[in-house]
């Protein structure tokens, strides 16, 4: 019983994370957000990550943290924060289909870089191109549950959408 509790404790932990990262993500162009907003939003997610041992998340957090100064006068538009917490929204999706992942050093993203989404049902196709397209340096969601690809969709705004039109 106190298993099932835990696991709906996380579903909804990582709901009110991806809630937060949409309000931030649907900014209008003039808005921002200010740096210690983030850094209580990340200290937070820390916090809470840890006491629930989601160590992939913990890790995640504290190398944004890292990134942050809680004195800082600096505001993030909507842009920024998106590539600043790339790692942390990736992670968030990723959590529907995996307990952890793999914390590995990833080449330098260009903030500049557009993010990509993938949609596809052959996941070693997802796969090859994610790995191909961030070798490169650019940002890539995938998915290949059609109903869960659409929200994604909404919600992050890719600036490039790749399809599977094998069908």
């Amino acid at each position: 019983m106190k298993l099932k509790n835990i696991e709906k404790y996380k579903n909804s932990f990582f709901g009110n994370i991806k809630n937060k990262l949409s309000d931030w993500l649907e900014l209008d162009a003039g808005q921002a957000i200010p740096a210690q907003e983030i850094f209580r939003f990340l200290h937070s997610v820390k916090g809470t990550a840890g006491t629930l041992q989601l160590c992939g998340l913990m890790a995640i957090t504290e190398q944004l943290l890292d990134g942050l100064d809680e004195d800082s006068v600096r505001v993030w538009n909507r842009a920024e924060l998106r590539n600043f917490l790339f790692e942390l929204i990736e992670h968030a999706y990723e959590y529907e289909h995996f307990d952890e992942v793999e914390i590995k050093a990833k080449p330098v993203r260009d903030s500049q870089a557009p993010l990509i989404q993938i949609i596809d049902d052959d996941i070693s196709m997802l796969i090859l191109l994610k790995d191909l397209l961030e070798d490169k340096g650019w940002m890539v969601i995938t998915n290949a549950d059609p109903v869960k690809a659409t929200n994604q969709y909404f919600e992050m705004q890719p600036d490039c959408l790749i399809l599977d039109s094998g069908r």
